[in-house]
């Protein structure tokens, strides 16, 4: 197949542009992170530990009755951790490791016969997951830039963090 002049592609396009295959990096750490986690050995002692932890957070956050303050409350926590996401080296550790996590959590939820607390994947879990996705490859794309030595243009940066935040919002919304 001959392709078109001027036409890119995939790979191409991909290392044109480093964002694009950060991005497809971020999508593979994560999601490698959370079979990792999920595939964990998990006693049944420690997986209703775990299921005990999940119940009281979950009871806690049912007690408070004012929406506003519950999506203000979602929203202060998740972007916090979004902006550290963002950080440089740091950043996608840290989200590989809240991805490894959650892989366990749901492995510990599954053995400790929670079952329904895995089983649905809510609007928002989804956007939630584009928005750490978008910040792993940001953090990766400022790693990358640190250790080449090569200036990143601060309005991406900050036109990226902004459509994270903005989606975590979103994410408030829906969760209150």
């Amino acid at each position: 197949m001959v392709a078109r002049e001027g036409a890119l592609s995939g790979a191409a396009r991909a290392t044109a542009n480093p964002r694009l295959a950060l991005t497809l990096v971020a999508v593979f750490l994560l999601v490698a992170s959370y079979v990792l986690g999920f595939a964990q050995n998990i006693t049944p002692e420690e997986a209703r530990r775990v299921a005990q932890e999940y119940k009281g957070y979950i009871e806690g956050a049912r007690r408070i009755k004012d929406p506003d303050a519950v999506a203000f409350g979602v929203f202060v926590n998740e972007s916090l951790v979004i902006l550290v996401c963002n950080t440089p080296v740091i950043g996608p550790v840290t989200a590989a490791y809240i991805s490894f996590y959650s892989g366990y959590m749901d492995k510990a939820l599954q053995v400790a016969g929670l079952e329904e607390a895995t089983g649905t994947l809510e609007a928002y879990s989804l956007i939630e997951w584009v928005a750490l996705v978008l910040a792993t490859a940001e953090g990766l794309m400022l790693t990358y830039a640190f250790f080449r030595r090569r200036r990143v243009s601060p309005v991406e940066t900050l036109a990226s963090v902004l459509l994270q935040l903005s989606l975590i919002a979103i994410v408030a919304a829906l969760a209150a």
